[in-house]
């Protein structure tokens, strides 16, 4: 997945703060190392995470949301990441009114102190791949010849919009299952991609296989089947 852009939160917020216009942007890269893994699985944590995610809702449109903790695990900064696929600024303008509420309720955890957290990654994620798949019509589209018969110029402008999709893929280190709305990666000791999909999509023939590894979402007969075999040959879910 794309490295994210924050830091150092251009507006860190006191603890008793009016209501902030408007979310400033991430800048730079962010010196708070994320929380531990130990640290996620603690009740506390994984309930001050669970609340900010809540009072953010939907207001976060397609940014992401960078949270700084404080030295003590409280709230510190807020800032939404700058990307070509976020939503309109008004969604920075609705997070800005959050943040009174976030301070209000003062959601506080011990181990969440120096260190932040990515919100909202999933209507992130679902919006740069919804911009990507736009990107990858129009490129076939723009390819397509029109002076061939109908049929074949539909097969090859599908063809080159699998492709570029594939090729968008690879490019993440991703696998996109839309169907389900999940997004996998490659965890440290997981299979390579290609040798993941061809070992999850045992019910295509060998020509189906090479002739185009992003067809697997189109044939395969489950798509949750074949998000577990990806979670079995080492691929986990990126949010």
């Amino acid at each position: 997945m794309p490295r994210l852009l924050p830091i150092f939160f251009v507006v860190v917020i006191p603890a008793a703060c009016a209501t902030v216009e408007r979310v400033p942007f991430c800048r730079g890269e962010s010196e708070l190392p994320p929380p531990t893994e130990a640290c996620l699985n603690e009740s506390d944590a994984q309930r001050v995470i669970g609340t900010l995610s809540r009072l953010i809702d939907e207001s976060a449109g397609s940014y992401l949301v960078e949270i700084g903790f404080d030295e003590s695990g409280a709230v510190g900064s807020v800032c939404a990441q700058r990307a070509p696929f976020a939503g309109p600024g008004r969604s920075r303008a609705l997070l800005g009114e959050k943040i009174s509420e976030i301070l209000a309720a003062r959601p506080k955890a011990a181990c969440l102190g120096g260190t932040r957290v990515t919100l909202n990654r999933a209507a992130a994620k679902r919006a740069e791949i919804e911009s990507i798949d736009r990107q990858c019509g129009r490129e076939a589209q723009a390819a397509s010849d029109p002076s061939a018969p109908a049929a074949f110029a539909l097969e090859i402008q599908a063809r080159r919009y699998r492709r570029c999709i594939e090729r968008e893929q690879i490019t993440r280190g991703e696998i996109w299952l839309p169907e389900i709305g999940q997004v996998f990666v490659r965890s440290q000791d997981g299979a390579e991609r290609r040798q993941a999909i061809l070992a999850c999509s045992e019910n295509r023939t060998p020509i189906q296989r090479s002739f185009y590894d992003a067809e697997i979402t189109d044939v395969y007969a489950e798509p949750r089947e074949f998000a577990e075999c990806l979670r079995r040959h080492g691929w986990q879910s990126a949010f």
